[in-house]
């Protein structure tokens, strides 16, 4: 696969939707829709969570749709998940 930034110049995170927001912890949503360098649509929806001890990332957790990405990103799309 290759760089994120390189295949998807365009990426952004959008409408990012906090669900949790505590001193020590935020669980949040965000999405991004734009299209690859090649023109093929790039449409993705990810889960984050942070956990923070004495100022300092303890945890970094995210969530994506693998098969979404692999539609976008690979140049077979899913037929190139290895099984």
């Amino acid at each position: 696969m290759t760089n994120l930034g390189e295949a998807v110049p365009t990426f952004s995170f959008q409408a990012p939707d906090i669900l949790i927001d505590t001193p020590d912890q935020v669980f949040a949503e965000y999405a991004v829709e734009t299209v690859t360098a090649d023109g093929r649509p790039f449409s993705q929806v990810y889960a984050g969570r942070l956990v923070a001890k004495d100022g300092s990332i303890t945890l970094l957790r995210e969530s994506l749709d693998v098969v979404r990405a692999a539609r976008a990103m690979l140049p077979g799309g899913v037929a190139d998940i290895p099984r």
